[in-house]
């Protein structure tokens, strides 16, 4: 569904169509505390993006304490 959803933008260019291969990328995921299919997004975005277009993922942690470290 996330590749559906990013191959058919509703009111938006595709992101295939609108980011260029050296244009810098960033993708906000949900910490761990949020029951989210964060790799398969990460994945599905960047099956759209460019191969060479620098990406960064900035993990939003909301207002709650520190996430744990495994």
């Amino acid at each position: 569904m996330l590749a559906e959803a990013l191959s058919s933008p509703i009111q938006a260019p595709r992101l295939s169509s609108s980011v260029g291969p050296r244009d810098r990328v960033l993708v906000i995921v949900s910490d761990e505390t949020r029951d989210d299919p964060r790799a398969e997004l990460v994945d599905a975005i960047l099956a759209e993006l460019p191969s060479t277009s620098p990406l960064t993922i900035a993990i939003a942690n909301g207002t709650h304490g520190p996430s744990r470290v495994d």
